[in-house]
């Protein structure tokens, strides 16, 4: 999906600097990018079940979640699956443990864990269930937006726009669109201002506010880097709008959406999901 929202006038590099500056700190900080760990994932202490933010279990997760990856990926690039892969599937005995145990075998768990290292240690998981309101441990979602901390993968516009995660544990509370990225830099300044007119566009995406989102950020996988942006500052910058001009950005959202229906329509998707109740 790649629909333009407004040029602005020139304010947005500075969101590129702040963010910047954000891996600066992390970087240099004591101890970035040694490892806080010596035993295998499945060896760590598994803790009272959370949501979010355990070491041990979220690794676990997270190598589970990078298998599921490789399989969306296949499917989206319609490339085949590793063939020590694929040899897993031959078995017509059907799934078992070992089956199971041996696809997290396939996962580097060594840079996983690292990769949940690093958001642990810069605070970002704590972060995350902050954003989703701190939803008691064990606690599921109402009203259809997902179960303990929100909803991954997103869909705002079927077969056309998909997001990675709205932190949101029930449906009365102010939620969080993030975006993860797993760059090594961000030297490409126009390539990280694109990011947060996609972030932009899927909020606004969703026209009858089933999530709620009020605030968008960037999480950088390898630098443990969050930033979160308030929706309307963000749309502000992005547009070369002052905050408080209301009716500003009601205009650009309204023709946002006129144009992203055009281009949903004319790629074939379905293009009443960007129609603003009302219009």
């Amino acid at each position: 999906m790649a629909v333009a929202v407004a040029a602005g006038d020139g304010r947005a590099p500075h969101l590129v600097a702040a963010l910047g500056d954000r891996v600066a700190a992390l970087v240099t900080a004591p101890g970035h990018g040694q490892r806080a760990y010596t035993s295998p994932y499945y060896a760590r202490p598994r803790p009272p079940a959370r949501s979010l933010g355990h070491r041990g279990a979220e690794t676990a997760l997270a190598a589970a979640c990078a298998v599921l990856a490789g399989w969306e990926g296949a499917y989206r690039s319609r490339t085949p699956l590793p063939a020590e892969t694929t040899a897993l599937y031959t078995d017509p005995g059907g799934w078992v443990t070992e089956q199971l145990q041996a696809l997290l075998d396939t996962v580097d768990r060594d840079t996983v864990a690292e990769l949940v290292d690093l958001a642990h240690d810069s605070g970002s998981l704590d972060t995350f269930h902050r954003l989703a309101g701190d939803p008691p441990a064990g606690s599921r979602g109402t009203g259809g937006i997902g179960t303990g901390i929100g909803t991954a993968a997103p869909t705002f516009v079927p077969h056309w726009a998909d997001g990675d995660l709205v932190l949101g544990a029930n449906p009365w509370t102010d939620a969080t669109l993030l975006d993860v990225k797993t760059v090594l830099s961000l030297r490409d300044e126009a390539r990280t201002i694109r990011w947060c007119h996609q972030l932009l566009a899927y909020a606004w995406l969703d026209t009858r506010d089933h999530h709620r989102i009020r605030r968008v950020g960037l999480y950088l996988a390898r630098h443990g880097a969050l930033m979160v942006w308030n929706l309307d500052d963000l749309a502000a910058t992005l547009g070369g709008l002052d905050v408080d001009d209301h009716a500003g950005l009601l205009r650009l959202r309204r023709e946002f959406g006129d144009l992203a229906r055009r281009v949903i329509a004319a790629e074939g998707a379905d293009q009443r999901w960007a129609t603003i109740p009302g219009d």
